[in-house]
């Protein structure tokens, strides 16, 4: 069978409408440069300049031989300026090209963001952990973003794979990726792992507290790169990891770090730079108000602020610092919230907060969590036992 025949794309990937091929958005810090290549000379090519974007596909595949993407769509070029059987597909069962085509209609979503916009699940992050991923599952989009004196920006954006039947993890081995709020635990070389993690790995620390009191259970969910013989990896195709290619990881590792808060999103929801610092200064002065009742010792207003009424307790001292607020994803007006508190003479707590609206409009205390049992944790239920964790991810 001839290349030509084995690299000419389906007519799938050649029917998208122009009107939904993705415009570089100079507003959004640079894409990585291969993607960025990849689109050009899609559009240039949608512009009417077929010979450019041969040369364009041509030179990117001399640097990127494993990128299966780039030589699909250059062989559909080669077949649509021989006026040979252009729009003659492969066949449907050929899973590679349905990949490869997932893959083509993620990248070429149009992202009509500006500049300042935020990510609704960043309602606030604290100045010692000033960047945070925010990964759009359903887009198969990850986020670099960092918090100035300004407010949130984007530093990056690349495209990212996720687990081979979607989102929602609950439970081991159910090829999901889950939802919610996590933190990279540390980083591992590519060295010391199987080539199929390709140059590294930043292991998450799922399942965290919700999801174990919402019975959500697996492990060894890592963010991490792909086999070095190809380029990337299918929109779903791991066990539960987010996938991404190399070139990418090699950057994020370098950006981040231990701690660096991970948001795996269903959706993710963007506001207006202007929304975003309303709903911040929202939560700072609901969180406030909490520490101002427990100071004020009067148990009934302390009570307002949970769903089950919490132990007493006496507080001369409360200060609240090292904030981090989300809007938890997948969940249905549910908020996090992580601080640290000191108390008193100089006990310290690290405490996790998930408030949810009532049906009255009210956000209540659900859940409550810290290290020392400072204060009280407000349980979902009787959680089942707790499976032992292994070191190895699930890929």
């Amino acid at each position: 069978m001839r290349l030509g025949r084995l690299l000419a794309c389906s007519c799938v990937l050649m029917g998208i409408a122009a009107t939904a091929v993705a415009q570089p958005d100079k507003a959004i810090t640079q894409a990585p440069s291969t993607e960025a290549r990849l689109l050009e000379a899609w559009e240039t090519w949608q512009g009417g300049d077929p010979a450019r974007a041969e040369t364009q596909l041509r030179a990117l595949i001399a640097q990127r031989p494993n990128y299966k993407l780039a030589w699909l769509m250059y062989g559909d070029l080669l077949s649509a300026m021989s006026g040979g059987k252009a729009k003659q597909p492969l066949p449907a069962t050929d899973t590679r090209v349905h990949d490869l085509q997932g893959e083509m209609e993620r990248r070429l979503i149009k992202r009509d963001l500006t500049s300042d916009a935020v990510p609704g699940n960043l309602i606030y992050v604290s100045g010692d952990s000033p960047r945070a991923i925010v990964v759009d599952l359903s887009q198969g989009r990850m986020f670099l973003m960092e918090r100035t004196d300004d407010g949130w920006r984007r530093l990056r954006d690349n495209y990212a794979g996720i687990g081979q039947l979607g989102v929602g993890k609950r439970d081991e081995h159910d090829l999901r990726t889950p939802v919610g709020v996590y933190h990279i635990n540390g980083y591992i070389p590519g060295s010391a792992l199987p080539d199929m993690y390709g140059v590294g790995a930043l292991p998450l620390d799922y399942p965290n507290d919700w999801d174990h009191a919402d019975n959500r259970y697996g492990h060894g969910i890592w963010i991490h790169g792909v086999p070095r013989d190809t380029y990337v990896r299918a929109p779903q195709s791991s066990q539960g990891c987010v996938t991404v290619a190399n070139e990418d990881f090699e950057w994020l590792h370098h950006a981040v770090g231990a701690g660096t808060q991970v948001v795996l999103a269903d959706n993710v929801q963007w506001l207006f730079a202007e929304e975003a610092e309303a709903q911040k200064q929202e939560w700072l002065d609901r969180l406030e108000q909490w520490r101002m009742a427990l100071l004020s010792g009067d148990s009934t207003r302390v009570r307002g602020f949970y769903k089950q009424a919490p132990k007493s307790a006496a507080y001369h001292e409360l200060e609240v610092d090292h904030v981090n607020v989300f809007e938890y994803p997948g969940e249905k007006d549910l908020v996090l919230a992580q601080f640290r508190v000191s108390r008193n003479q100089g006990n310290e707590a690290h405490v996790e907060q998930f408030w949810r609206r009532d049906a009255a409009g009210a956000w209540k205390i659900v859940f409550e969590k810290n290290g020392a049992g400072v204060l009280q944790t407000a349980s979902r239920g009787e959680p089942r036992k707790k499976r032992a964790k292994r070191s190895v991810a699930t890929r």
